[in-house]
């Protein structure tokens, strides 16, 4: 929604009330994912069609696009997985359109469809791409990569990519260049440089630590470089190349300046059977490792399955010489055997610490051959409960079941297996749903069954409430206050509670001096403290239009007032009585 002042200006700030109700739970926007692009190129327009988190297939969704000169176009918005969208059905409409003309293009989306309750709905939303003129170009020549020692100690401390350019216009410029390892960890490097106009170079560079923090020796594969023009109004793109293979040196970890401890990349695995009985006994994982000082190190590190199940994570000293060295970790095949679990495994929690405060810590160090678990002691077949083709450990590991109990064991299975009971049919076992009153059946089937009511509709049955506290219940009948039209006597019309921050238990009228002067008074106890800012310690005596303190009060519930005329018709006054937990 755009709101526009008249063209003389607003001569005061007026208040702006809107309330949107829409038709349906269908949510839709309209994004540019380049919202900034050099002439001559095709951006992607995309629509987000979503009713609540699930992607609204069968939309229609029409754009119409205004360039800066001229009439404006109209062009569909599929999601076919063609023409710049990205997937088919998920909910993500797209297309590409050919930014001719500098200036600002706007776009403006007709959705309309059904929700899955086949309702039809209608939604618009809109979307602006920025179109700058070109100012420089790739040039034609292949990058070229070196490592820099920039301290002469003969080891890298960085590694410089540098590409050829050609400058339209001349100026500051900001170079980005995307790498990837052999397994696809990205590398990113930076460079920044004023360039005349015509053939230039320019060169961005990579951090020896982000090179080690990887692992991986190179080569490394050069996949994207952006150019960045930085214009008087800040940095706009200038070219970009997408999806380049080029490789790097075969550099090695072992060339480039570290930390106190890193790993050099190198990685092997071998199984070895002790007792010579077929079944591998150990599985032992050397690494290669560079440490700056010679020193016992404490040493962790966990053997995880592919999806994620943890096999067994061992903790011990281990003696390192100063320099490139291997260190060996050493797992049991019997735990291996026991969850049932094909490799290749992973090296995962990888920790290393010295006394002089070095330290490693990597999530995944190393990946170990294509091992099968039955060739591995106390070999256990994997259950799959569910039968979806995973071992139950790794469906519990990554989240596409889950087990609410903690037994190891995926919900639905529980139910089925007939081990937990699961009264409403949800999927969740009883004893994972609330069960307020412990009667061994979960609130909502409490409530659905009629052993239990909900009055108030809060899905927690009336007794809890009440107990709970979240509910009064002024005449004790187990029935919620909310839920009944008069449960308690309340307050005559002119004499109001205001302020009274908690519940009154009792009133009664009393004359102080019986026959006297004085008019009689209305006295109210409970378990409130003040009414309307005035400090009222469980009584108060009604001095219209304010409840004012009787006294300094009591210091705890009052339940019960009356009046006591010890001597009848004698000239004693008549007395207050009041009765509670106070002393």
């Amino acid at each position: 929604m755009n709101l526009y002042a008249p063209p003389g200006g607003l001569s005061d700030q007026p208040a702006l009330i809107i309330e949107l109700i829409t038709d349906s739970a269908v949510g839709c926007n309209l994004l540019a994912l380049d919202p900034v692009v050099t002439q001559g190129t095709a951006p992607v327009l995309t629509a987000f069609v979503f009713e609540n988190a699930a992607p609204v297939s069968g939309a229609e969704v029409s754009v119409w696009l205004k360039p800066p000169v001229g009439d404006s176009v109209t062009i569909a918005l599929l999601d076919n997985g063609e023409d710049g969208d990205h997937a088919v059905g998920d909910g993500l409409y797209s297309a590409v359109f050919l930014a001719e003309q500098v200036g600002e293009y706007l776009a403006v989306a007709d959705i309309t469809g059904l929700t899955s309750n086949e309702v039809p709905f209608a939604r618009v939303a809109s979307a602006r791409v920025r179109v700058v003129a070109q100012s420089a170009t790739f040039g034609s020549g292949a990058f070229t990569d070196q490592g820099v020692d920039t301290n002469g100690n003969g080891l890298y401390d960085r590694l410089c990519i540098t590409a050829p350019i050609s400058i339209i216009t001349a100026g500051d410029y900001i170079l980005s260049i995307m790498l990837e390892t052999a397994t696809g960890q990205p590398l990113r490097a930076y460079g920044y440089a004023t360039l005349a106009g015509g053939p230039q170079s320019m060169t961005a560079c990579i951090q020896a630590a982000a090179i080690l923090a990887t692992g991986e020796n190179g080569p490394y594969t050069i996949r994207e470089a952006d150019l960045m023009y930085v214009s008087s109004e800040g940095a706009v793109p200038a070219d970009a190349l997408h999806d380049l293979s080029q490789q790097t040196q075969a550099y090695l970890l072992s060339q480039f300046e570290g930390p106190p401890l890193y790993l050099t990349g190198e990685v092997s695995d071998v199984a070895i059977d002790d007792d010579t009985d077929g079944d591998f006994d150990r599985l032992q994982v050397t690494l290669g490792l560079y440490a700056r000082a010679a020193d016992e190190y404490a040493c962790s590190a966990c053997l995880v399955a592919d999806c994620g199940a943890y096999f067994q994570c061992i903790s011990n000293p281990v003696p390192l010489v100063s320099g490139l060295q291997t260190l060996t970790l050493e797992f049991a095949g019997a735990h291996i055997g026991a969850h049932g679990i094909d490799g290749p495994y992973e090296v995962r929690d990888l920790n290393l610490y010295g006394h002089d405060g070095a330290h490693l810590s990597l999530w995944r160090a190393a990946t170990t051959s294509a091992y099968e678990a039955m060739e591995f002691d106390g070999f256990v077949p994997s259950a799959d409960c569910n039968d979806n083709g995973l071992p139950d450990s790794c469906d519990l590991e990554m989240l596409r079941s889950s087990d609410c109990n903690g037994n190891g064991v995926p919900d639905s299975c529980d139910v089925s297996s007939g081990f937990s009971l699961d009264y409403d049919g949800n999927g969740v076992p009883d004893e994972c749903q609330p069960d307020c009153n412990d009667n061994g059946i979960p609130d909502v089937c409490d409530i659905s069954s009629g052993v239990s009511q909900d009055c108030n509709g809060n899905h927690t049955p009336d007794e809890c409430d009440v107990e709970a506290g979240t509910s009064l219940d002024c005449n004790h009948n187990g029935v919620p206050d909310e839920c009944q039209d008069c449960p308690c006597p309340d307050w005559l019309p002119g004499f109001v509670r205001p302020g009274f921050n908690s519940r009154v238990n009792a009133v009664v009228n009393w004359d102080p001096d019986g026959d006297g002067p004085l008019p009689a008074q209305l006295v109210a106890g409970g378990s409130f403290s003040q009414a309307g800012g005035v400090s009222l310690p469980y009584i108060a005596t009604w001095d219209e239009p304010l409840w004012r303190p009787l006294g300094t009060g009591v210091n705890g519930t009052v339940y019960a007032l009356a009046t006591w005329d010890p001597d009848g018709e004698g000239p004693q006054p008549p007395l207050l009585v009041a009765g509670g937990s106070f002393t």
